[in-house]
């Protein structure tokens, strides 16, 4: 494995109708893993994106790679390790800190001295739009309910949260549906406990996900969630120490797990993807190979 660290540098300008940004873009760090062998083999490429007008930006989601070639004329691209975007991949951005964004290529051969990328980066700048924000006023008395809103709707967003309690409630419901179904043999569709509890008897079989402080069901078929955010009664954001994803993740099961323990006053905030709070930035970049 070869690490080669340099700084290849390009600038972009975009332009919004309410702001003009510049966004600075480097190839910061790149991991040679070139083998002959069929594992541990790869190529990783790290971004490091600063900006000093983008000082209203939130978070940035993975790099959207449309093309990554050798100048063998390799085709690099691995979709099987590059994930896509939605909120549990969305990278929160912290104050005056380079945003850092790795990405994985397939193996190129030994010859290869270089490779060109093209692609974009997400930025996520929240808006005051009201159709691109969901608000869970009381949260807690909501849980293990679909939450009928407007805002999902439109986007084709199921969304259903757990507590720890109403999960283990809800999993013992799934077991006994699940066992009901297969004696029947029943092929109309379910009831929600059925149809999520079909779900959560194979996925919660082991205690991994019954641990979590709030486990979210979501089917988000267009990637539109980009952020949920717990607030206690004072207005306050809780902070996350973990977050875990099943495999289906843009149909599949979250787990969220807090600094302290979460509020039975507060509320829910899901931050929604619009054409305004979206920010594109194209990249076309060449870095050498070690």
């Amino acid at each position: 494995m070869t690490k080669f660290i340099f700084y290849l540098s390009l600038l972009f300008f975009f332009t919004q109708t309410t702001y003009a940004a510049d966004v600075n873009v480097t190839v910061s760090e790149v991991t040679d893993n070139r083998t002959t062998g069929k594992f541990f083999k790869g190529l990783d490429i790290e971004f490091e994106v600063k900006s000093q007008s983008l000082t209203k930006a939130k978070g940035m989601l993975p790099f959207s790679i449309s093309k990554a070639t050798s100048d063998l004329g390799e085709n690099l691209v691995n979709k099987s390790k590059n994930e896509s975007a939605s909120f549990f991949t969305f990278q929160q951005l912290k104050p005056n800190k380079p945003i850092k964004i790795k990405t994985k290529l397939k193996n190129p051969s030994r010859k290869a001295s270089s490779v060109h990328i093209t692609g974009s980066l997400n930025i996520y700048v929240p808006d005051n739009n009201p159709n691109n924000i969901v608000t869970i006023k009381d949260y807690f008395k909501f849980s293990s309910k679909t939450i009928h809103h407007k805002n999902f709707k439109s986007r084709g967003i199921s969304f259903t949260f757990f507590n720890k309690d109403d999960l283990a409630i809800y999993t013992e419901k799934a077991k006994k549906a699940k066992e009901l179904a297969r004696k029947k043999k029943i092929n109309e569709k379910f009831t929600l406990i059925e149809e999520v509890g079909e779900d959560l008897a194979d996925a919660f079989a082991n205690m991994f996900w019954g641990n979590s402080d709030l486990t979210f069901i979501i089917t988000d078929p267009n990637n539109q969630i980009l952020k949920i955010t717990l607030y206690n009664e004072n207005g306050q954001e809780m902070e996350t120490t973990s977050r875990s994803s099943s495999p289906k993740r843009i149909s599949g099961r979250h787990g969220m797990n807090y600094k302290k323990m979460i509020p039975f006053k507060g509320k829910l905030v899901i931050n929604l993807a619009g054409k305004n709070n979206i920010k594109t930035v194209p990249v076309n970049i060449t870095a050498p190979l070690p």
